[in-house]
């Protein structure tokens, strides 16, 4: 066998591969004893026709091409060992002639990555964010809505942010949609589930009111199957619960964490954790701004085949996330 590295371009490199006769003759030979064992020809037991007969009832063409099938990857894995290349994905090969076989091989190479003046590069480090006593609020407050509970509305009718609960029986173009029993749903402004609009429809409605309606999915909504279409919800309303907050103090500090005793403790802790926190994005925003400043002096040059990678992962990510029901 013999290699030749044309060239490298764009990070890739081009063989030439030519075979020797006798590689063929011997590929061809291990093709005859492989098919021969499994391909019926007619007067002869399976594995006992020669190679001519076997040839005239397939056809050389036949024989010639698994024999390749065969020598081809042989071939692809010498050449690169002897011209010292490390792929970084399977080449394209392609057979340029038969008589002798030869081969060429476009093999995708590492990127080159030539750095630029990155000694020269300045980045100021910005400084940490202070926790402010409104920030600690937030965080209490963000706390006191995941330790909440919800007490049962039977005066007023439901408003935005109550919890309902209500059957519910829904369809799309006379198909099944969202049929259910009990089910729970915290009324919230511009909720796009099941459909935009549904928490609006909801805000007014009393227990056990029944209520019916449409609603329209936008044209370009992300699920196409939903796109432009027009629900139909028959909904009763069976019970309204509202959020009751609990009071910041001591109790509510050690219900959030035994080990916090007073609301001092609970909020120290947030305050310590805060500060934690923003250290730590200060400190990735750093490096984020330096490795872009670095990357900004560089050139790099890759092999083609990267982009359009890149390129099927973006539209994979596109379709799987059009694709997902609600």
């Amino acid at each position: 066998m013999k290699v030749t590295n044309e060239k490298v371009e764009h990070r890739e490199a081009f063989l030439t591969i030519e075979m020797e006769p006798a590689e063929v003759e011997e590929s061809l030979g291990e093709a005859y004893r492989r098919l021969v064992q499994r391909v019926k020809v007619p007067g002869f037991r399976v594995g006992k026709a020669p190679r001519a007969v076997l040839e005239r009832h397939i056809g050389k063409e036949s024989l010639f091409e698994e024999a390749l099938n065969n020598l081809i990857p042989k071939a692809y894995q010498q050449a690169i060992k002897e011209q010292q290349i490390e792929p970084i994905a399977q080449p394209m090969i392609e057979i340029a002639q038969t008589e002798p076989v030869v081969l060429k091989a476009k093999v995708p190479l590492q990127p080159e990555i030539k750095l630029g003046d990155y000694q020269q590069i300045e980045v100021t480090p910005e400084e940490v964010k202070t926790t402010e006593d409104s920030d600690v609020d937030a965080v209490i407050e963000q706390l006191r809505h995941q330790n909440a509970t919800w007490e049962p509305v039977a005066e007023r009718a439901v408003d935005f942010n109550d919890l309902a609960i209500f059957d519910i029986e829904s369809t799309i173009e006379d198909k099944p949609f969202v049929n259910q029993k009990a089910a729970q749903y915290q009324v919230l402004h511009d909720l796009k589930f099941p459909a935009p609009g549904f928490a609006e429809q909801l805000a007014g409605m009393k227990t056990n009111e029944e209520k019916e309606f449409k609603l329209q999915f936008p044209a370009d909504h992300s699920n196409q199957d939903l796109a432009g279409k027009e629900p139909h919800f028959k909904v009763k309303l069976t019970e309204i619960k509202q959020e009751a907050l609990p009071e910041v103090n001591d109790e509510f500090a050690q219900q959030v964490n035994p080990d916090f005793k007073t609301v001092a403790a609970l909020r120290e802790r947030v305050t310590a954790d805060m500060k934690l926190r923003a250290g730590e994005r200060a400190r990735i925003d750093f490096e984020e701004r330096v490795i872009d400043a670095v990357v900004g002096r560089c050139e790099v040059e890759f092999p083609p085949i990267l982009v359009e990678a890149e390129i099927h992962r973006v539209l994979d990510q596109q379709f799987q996330g059009g694709s997902q029901a609600l």
